[in-house]
């Protein structure tokens, strides 16, 4: 016959190398998933950053150009001026991380060109996040286009 207690020791001795395998394996498996995980979930944040100063400042731009067109300023100086003080606002505004863009403005007779580009982080130095933002607007009059389609004709902008 066996005896007995050799079979026991065994069995606790293979028990606690398994406990002790668990624990490492667990810890090995936490010293990867959480700086993995920790590092996805800055990159969300960064990219939230990203997309929201990005659609802020289009918003932005469109303004910027609508406020160029306005047909109730004549002079070409006063709707520059209006679109300027518009665009500076709305840089002024922004609530969210990054350094403020720069701003390129034209306005023409029938034409306002709007451009921001800018950075989101500038820790990271132009690898993750810069953008620009580009919107066109014309003056288009739209109760002669109207007017012009009612009438049979064919309306050309300049």
């Amino acid at each position: 016959m066996h005896d007995r207690r050799k079979v026991p020791v065994k069995s606790d001795q293979r028990s606690l190398f398994i406990r002790q395998m668990r624990q490492a394996s667990m810890t090995v498996e936490s010293a990867v998933i959480v700086p993995m995980t920790v590092m996805l979930l800055a990159l969300l944040l960064i990219l939230t950053f990203y997309v929201h100063n990005r659609t802020w400042y289009t918003c932005a731009a469109c303004e910027t150009a609508v406020r160029g067109n306005m047909p109730e300023a004549e002079g070409s100086h006063e709707a520059e001026e209006s679109a300027r003080k518009l665009a500076q606002q709305r840089i002024a505004d922004q609530v969210m991380p990054g350094s403020a863009p720069k701003l390129d403005l034209t306005v023409e007779r029938k034409n306002t060109s709007v451009t921001y580009s800018g950075q989101t982080y500038a820790m990271f130095h132009r690898v993750l996040t810069p953008f620009q933002v580009k919107v066109q607007a014309k003056q288009i009059c739209p109760e002669k286009y109207v007017r012009l389609l009612w009438s049979g004709g064919s309306y050309h902008a300049d």
